[in-house]
């Protein structure tokens, strides 16, 4: 029976491996196929040499994506098959106390495992955004913010990791129920400390000083009933030349973020449209609701857990027979493998949930704004600036997709773009120069 489970579970890890490979070729075949298809009237925003530059992007995203897949996976495996009994027993073998031997054990290969993605980190953003001109992050800061990330990431996950064995050991029999209500306030602090705490670590906030734009995001958010203590620029552009914005905070002291990259792509009218669809999301609850259903689908996982640990399920599946201190953390770390097997499905569950709310909030927006317009040419112009992916494959967006395709969203709020007289003074054949293919992707409109 253990060994007809063990390669169950093997077989689900490699379908799902399997499967994510062959998602991201499929959605790279589908959007190269459908490149020529740009819709009518809106070939000012997306004419063919953008259209070109994102297949190329997500080309060489994907590529890199599949590549860094197979290799942390295949690290995954080997690690647990060769390395992990010894690894248990050598860290679990020694004369520390049994609580920070604990936390050892789970933080070292979390560390290990960051300095493993390291490679391909560096490849994402010192080769493909910077070829496709997004990345104005210099090796020094990258490095800078590696650093705080992995100091404060480590420190968290010892804070949760210390307070779960501590739970284990003291309460070995409804440890399952306490351990689900600490994870949950862990979530809850982390959410109402990390943009006070935690963001200005790697960004620079300042206020907003544009006195008619700031008037112009108060009526819009004084309709919705929201009361937000501040609205912040965010200092993105120093690693990046994507834009967003978000809501933030809990109780009264929600605020917003705008990166300053998105000041720059955007005018008034589009920046509060963007903002009227934050609103949404919190006014519909997206988030309570969204928190709602990882709550009832976790508690559930965590008895699961609490059985297979208890019973020493894990472990002998995998064919190991730890001893000591090494029962308990040994189970739980398999049982955080066997869980990723699962990531697919859950996924997604969360994502068609998320798709929903973006239609809600857009509505919302709407209605707050009295016209899709502002809305829909920020998405465009967005679309457009990202290079984002305008034909994913439907099986993709099932899948890994939160927010619905960019077409789905503006037909569902009947946006009806302004008849152009001339489709595009870019012509289909405009070749960029050397300096634009490689280094600079402005809109090349701007050259007619």
């Amino acid at each position: 029976m253990i060994s007809a489970v063990f390669w169950s579970i093997i077989g689900v890890w490699l379908s799902a491996l399997i499967l994510k490979i062959c998602l991201e070729k499929l959605n790279c075949r589908y959007m190269e196929r459908n490149i020529d298809k740009i819709p009518q009237n809106y070939s000012i925003w997306l004419d063919p040499w953008r259209m070109k530059r994102s297949s190329d992007y997500l080309k060489a995203r994907s590529s890199a994506g599949i590549l860094e897949m197979i290799f942390t996976n295949s690290a995954d495996i080997l690690f647990i098959f060769l390395l992990l009994e010894l690894y248990a027993s050598w860290i679990l073998n020694n004369s520390l106390p049994p609580l920070l031997t604990g936390i050892m054990f789970f933080l070292i290969p979390v560390f290990a495992s960051s300095i493993i993605e390291i490679p391909f980190e560096l490849y994402r953003t010192f080769v493909i955004e910077t070829r496709f001109g997004f990345n104005n992050m210099s090796a020094g800061l990258w490095l800078r913010d590696w650093i705080k990330s992995n100091i404060v990431g480590l420190f968290l996950s010892g804070i949760l990791v210390c307070g779960l064995l501590l739970i284990i050991h003291l309460m070995p029999d409804c440890w399952w129920l306490l351990c689900w209500g600490l994870f949950w306030l862990f979530i809850f602090t982390i959410f109402v400390i990390g943009p006070t705490m935690i963001l200005p670590l790697f960004n620079s906030f300042s206020p907003l000083e544009d006195e008619s734009l700031l008037l112009s995001l108060k009526a819009v958010l004084e309709k919705s009933g929201l009361n937000i203590s501040s609205v912040f620029v965010m200092d993105a552009s120093l690693r990046t030349k994507h834009a967003n914005a978000f809501f933030t905070g809990a109780g009264k002291d929600k605020r917003i973020v705008i990166f300053d990259t998105l000041l720059k792509e955007l005018d008034h009218s589009e920046i509060a449209a963007v903002l009227a669809h934050e609103a949404g999301h919190w006014k519909k609850r997206h988030l309570l609701k969204h928190l709602l259903l990882f709550t009832t689908l976790s508690l559930p996982l965590f008895f699961v857990v609490y059985l297979g640990v208890k019973y020493g399920f894990f472990a002998a599946v995998f064919g190991l027979h730890p001893s000591g201190n090494a029962v308990l953390p040994l189970n739980l770390f398999l049982a955080a493998f066997v869980l990723k097997c699962g990531f697919i499905p859950a996924a997604a569950i969360f994502n068609f949930m998320a798709r929903r709310f973006e239609y809600e909030a857009d509505r919302y927006a709407v209605e707050l704004c009295g016209s899709p317009d502002g809305l829909c040419t920020a998405l465009l112009k967005l679309t457009r600036g990202n290079l984002a992916n305008l034909f994913p494959h439907p099986l993709y967006v099932f899948f890994f997709y939160s927010h619905p395709p960019l077409m789905e969203r503006l037909a569902a709020v009947s946006y009806e773009p302004p008849v152009q007289e001339t489709d595009s003074c870019v012509s289909d054949d405009y070749e960029p120069d050397y300096h634009e293919r490689y280094y600079d992707y402005g809109n090349p409109e701007d050259q007619c």
